[in-house]
This record gives C-alpha cells, sequence and structure tokens, in this order.
C-alpha cells in the first residue's frame, strides 16, 4: 500500500469501535473491531476493493477440508467437513466420522441437490441447496454465496458503490446488493478483514495468499432458533483444480428412505454430542 492511500486514509478522525459480532455472543467469545459512523468519504472505492478481492474473485474451483465449531439456535455444532465449490453453483460437503460411513454428502449443481444421511439410510431431494445447507448449519446460502464467504469476497460478484475510510487502515466498501466489506492492509496489501450481507456478519483471520484459513459466519438471531455462530478452520485447500461433474452428483441406493427438510430441522448431523450451546448474553 503507498504512501498516498496511506494518507488518504488517515483523513478525519478515527471511529473505530469494539463491535459483537452478535445481538447475543457467549461470553467467552471473541469480538471484533469494526468502524462505525459516517467516516470520511473515499472515493477510491474501485481500486481499493479490486486488489482486496483480487484472489478470492479469481477462485472457479476449490477443495478444502473444513474443521467446523459453533452453534445453531441453542444446537451445539462441531466437525470435520471435507468439500468443494465450482462455479456456477456447484458444491459438494461431506461431513467426515471418526470411522464408517460420512454423516452426510450434500451434493448440488445448477438444477439439482441432494442431501444423503448414510448412517440413516435416509435422502432428502426435493429442496433448494440453501434450504439443505441452513437445516444443516443455519446457513441461509446457496453453493455461490458459500463459495464468496468461504474465499473472502462476501458476495459472488462484489461491485463498489461507496465506501468510507476510518482512521489510518480501514476502508468500508458498500457492494451492489446490500453489502458491505471491511478492508485493511495485511502482509502490505488491502484485504477483507470482514464483511456482511443481509443477515450475516463474517469475519476473517489467517490469510493464506490472500484468502482466508479461519471464518466466522454469524447469522443474525443468535441464541435463537434461527440464528447462527460457526467458526471455520481452512486447511488443505487446492484452487482452480479440475473438478469433474460427476463430483456435484450422488447416486442413491434404493434401500434409502426419502425424508422431508422439516424432518431433519429438529437436530442435524453436525450437532455435537456434548451437548447444547454455552447461554448467550446480551450486547453491553
Amino acid at each position: 500500500m503507498g504512501p498516498g492511500l496511506s494518507r488518504r486514509l488517515a483523513i478525519g478522525s478515527c471511529a473505530v469501535a469494539c463491535v459483537w459480532l452478535a445481538a447475543g455472543c457467549a461470553a467467552t467469545r471473541p469480538a471484533i473491531e469494526l468502524p462505525r459512523g459516517d467516516g470520511t468519504p473515499y472515493p477510491g472505492h474501485a481500486d481499493a476493493l479490486a486488489e482486496a478481492v483480487d484472489a478470492c474473485r479469481g477462485v472457479r474451483t476449490m477443495e478444502f477440508l473444513l474443521a467446523l465449531r459453533g452453534s445453531r439456535g441453542e444446537t451445539r455444532l462441531r466437525g470435520r467437513v471435507r468439500g468443494a465449490v465450482a462455479r456456477p453453483g456447484s458444491l459438494r460437503l461431506e461431513g467426515l466420522a471418526p470411522f464408517g460411513a460420512p454423516r452426510f454428502v450434500l451434493a448440488a449443481a445448477p438444477g439439482a441437490a441432494t442431501l444423503l444421511l448414510p448412517r440413516a439410510r435416509q435422502v432428502v431431494r426435493d429442496a433448494h441447496p440453501r434450504e439443505m445447507l441452513f437445516a444443516l448449519a443455519g446457513l441461509p446460502l446457496a453453493p455461490d454465496d458459500l463459495r464468496a464467504v468461504l474465499t473472502g469476497c462476501v458476495v459472488p460478484e462484489p461491485r463498489s458503490t461507496a465506501a468510507r475510510a476510518y482512521g489510518n487502515d480501514w476502508i468500508a466498501v458498500d457492494l451492489a446488493g446490500d453489502a458491505t466489506v471491511y478492508l485493511r492492509p495485511v502482509d502490505g496489501g488491502l484485504t477483507v478483514v470482514a464483511g456482511s450481507r443481509g443477515a450475516l456478519t463474517v469475519a476473517y483471520e489467517g490469510h493464506v495468499r490472500g484468502l482466508p484459513r479461519r471464518v466466522r459466519v454469524l447469522v443474525e438471531g443468535a441464541g435463537t432458533s434461527a440464528g447462527a455462530d460457526l467458526t471455520a478452520e481452512l486447511s488443505q485447500v487446492s484452487v482452480n483444480t479440475t473438478l469433474h461433474p460427476e463430483a456435484f452428483a450422488l447416486t442413491v441406493s434404493e434401500d434409502f428412505r426419502p425424508v422431508s427438510l422439516e424432518e431433519l430441522m429438529g437436530g442435524t448431523p453436525l450437532q455435537d454430542p456434548a451437548g447444547p450451546a454455552a447461554p448467550a448474553r446480551s450486547t453491553p
């Protein structure tokens, strides 16, 4: 980041406050500092955004392993998930078990989605992948949205509309579609460190070659059946490798019983056997 940009960011007073990522957060959950207030208009937002999302915007396919922990409503979630995403609209997630069959397999491609529960010999076919992800983890995201959230772009096609500078190292960039990304310098370049879109707030850490390795996603309503607070640690990340279409389709044995998503909403194969989520506390 050049000295000219540093000077422009320093214009005006710093209006940064410690903001909890959720209206109800467990006391042990860390806060993230996000700027608030009017800030200083930042006319160079298109170039700043282009620099910050260069790596995530170039992701066509990605394979990864997730270590997931957190909660959906009052249900504590934990698990390891092997996954792959690809443009457009393709997704595969496998909930790994210590041994034996996966806890679940979700495969989605444009126009088709299947959620398999091998241990219960059940299958869900008649739902959108967004609904399936919500049933599993409380995430109201379609496959391309999940790819954008995991890679740090926050939305699939980030386009800036306006921006504000706070102090000497924060830029809040508003995006088309009612989303905002928060940029800070990391390793000498502007990087998306947080974002918001609709009911979601996202925080990023541990970037490697421009892509985050730790992602925290908060869905409004944490502490209720509609909310979620999840942290995903990414490892074994491979970007832009060739993924065959067969990876995003499932062959289902005839002995699997069709079930609806409503039958899963009371529980999820990602549920932590340790018990319910910790009690939430209100924002100070």
